[in-house]
């Protein structure tokens, strides 16, 4: 009865699942004409918040959504949303339309109302996405994000925002180095995130520094990779999956006709946003 429910629940949203445990490849339809574009109803707002970062001895910036009719007496959930290799806080919102996407989906009740944090995920005091970003400086900073969220970002964010400060409430998703940095970050800290999407990941996965793969199915609410069909990275992502199936981790691999870039991303978000936060998509 479970099968047929989750399987009904997916095919409504164009994920074809094959099995309860969603261990096999799912495509991925195309998000309906328009998803993306500015429709009728109320609108999130976008601000910036600033805050103080151990990591880099410096006060950074990070882009922050606040849904459709955000209330301060409320409490809600929130997606930390990365950016890749040559991008920064101002990808998402300038080439992926998130906040459009998200305003969209919570008017039309396919997704919670929730908060999204735009971090720069390049940590560092010069983090702006210039000059050689293949530097080792620059790639070593990608790392370094990792002490920054953990340390500084999160309590920044829930000491300024009404968010639900437990893993079930916290997600994080990003594209090629933010999918890297959100499978290091949400599989290694499951106690602090049980949500993780990587759209086409850069090899900047490393799956040593995830935590007890036999811990991830009891801890971990969904998690998401992805990519194009025609993307250039996929034998990487299908390598991603085939390691996640070996240790018997369940996940969704959503691919669908696009390729490399924010076309594909965003047609990714459409869909993951709508998973989460929500029991009934729990795998467990």
């Amino acid at each position: 009865m479970k099968t047929a429910l989750l399987t009904g629940i997916f095919t409504a949203m164009g994920l074809v699942i094959s099995s309860l445990k969603a261990r096999e490849k799912e495509m991925v339809e195309e998000a309906p004409y328009g998803f993306d574009k500015v429709m009728g109803g109320p609108r999130g707002e976008i601000s910036t918040m600033k805050y103080y970062s151990n990591a880099t001895n410096s006060i950074r910036k990070a882009l922050v959504y606040t849904p459709p009719g955000y209330d301060e007496k409320m409490r809600y959930p929130v997606l930390y949303l990365l950016h890749g290799i040559r991008g920064d806080e101002y990808a998402w919102f300038i080439n992926g339309q998130a906040n459009i996407i998200l305003d969209n989906l919570i008017n039309q009740g396919k997704a919670k109302p929730m908060i999204l944090i735009f971090p720069n995920g390049r940590a560092m005091k010069n983090d702006r996405p210039l000059g050689n970003l293949f530097d080792k400086e620059k790639l070593a900073a990608f790392d370094i994000f990792k002490e920054d969220l953990l340390e500084n970002l999160i309590y920044a964010v829930e000491s300024k925002f009404n968010v639900i400060p437990d893993s079930y409430h916290r997600a994080i998703a990003g594209v090629c180095m933010g999918a890297g940095q959100s499978l290091n970050i949400g599989l290694g800290n499951q106690r602090l995130f049980s949500w993780v999407g990587a759209f086409t990941s850069a090899p900047n996965f490393n799956f040593t520094k995830a935590a007890k793969w036999t811990l991830l199915n009891l801890r971990m609410n969904l998690i998401w990779i992805s990519c194009g069909e025609k993307d250039k990275c996929k034998r990487l992502i299908d390598a991603i999956s085939e390691e996640l199936l070996a240790n018997q981790i369940d996940h969704i691999y959503g691919f669908g006709k696009g390729g490399y870039g924010y076309h594909t991303w965003k047609n990714d978000l459409y869909w993951f946003a709508q998973l989460l936060f929500k029991d009934q998509y729990r795998f467990q």
